[in-house]
């Protein structure tokens, strides 16, 4: 599945902890006693067929694909649980808070998302920066910057993110958002965060 400096991993439930070991090409797995920890590994696209060989100590592991789905019809772009598989690595959690729903992304995260075949695209993302100053975020397509966008202080800010058609592919795209400043740590709270979003959208096509 590739080389392992382009593996992504993250803990999606439960507790517990995830490394990669690149010399000897193998992802290690320790879910912490008493919960049922799920791990998201990620591999890079377009990869012909994957095997993988399980050593396993006294813990069950159960394996399953998840497939990363194609945008909705509607063009709303979801934060809740049913949307997991468009979040990448560098998002925590779906969260809910009376009546909004949002997801908190460290410094770095990805949104990913197939397509039959490349278009332009327009996002429309609503952010909001983690930190008490704010915070500038930096947007590429594929590895290919596309632009920036700044967040103010505490207010919620609609990022728009346009993309020329050469700069996606036909099937997994992945967009990376990357910020300038993360939150202090909280009491009670170890997550790195940087900025959260709510449900967005997503026009594909001029």
């Amino acid at each position: 599945g590739g080389t392992p400096a382009d593996w992504r991993h993250q803990l999606a439930n439960g507790r517990g902890k995830a490394a990669i070991d690149p010399d000897r090409s193998r992802l290690l797995l320790d879910g912490a006693p008493g919960t049922r920890a799920v791990f998201r590994l990620a591999l890079a696209p377009n990869q012909p067929s994957v095997q993988a060989t399980l050593e396993s100590s006294d813990h069950a592991v159960r394996v399953c694909q998840i497939p990363v789905p194609r945008l909705s019809a509607t063009g709303a772009f979801e934060t809740g649980p049913a949307s997991d598989a468009h979040f990448g690595v560098g998002w925590h959690s779906a969260e809910d808070a009376g009546t909004q729903h949002f997801r908190w992304s460290r410094r770095t995260s990805t949104l990913r998302w197939r397509m039959e075949a490349a278009a332009a695209m327009r996002f429309i993302l609503p952010l909001r920066a983690a930190h008490a100053d704010g915070a500038t975020i930096r947007a590429s397509i594929n590895g290919v910057d596309v632009g920036t966008c700044a967040l103010p202080k505490g207010a919620w800010t609609e990022c728009r993110i346009t993309v020329d058609a050469a700069r996606t592919r036909s099937s997994i795209n992945e967009l990376t958002l990357t910020s300038d400043t993360i939150a202090p740590g909280r009491e009670g709270d170890p997550r790195e965060l940087a900025f959260e979003m709510q449900a967005g959208r997503v026009r594909v096509g001029n």
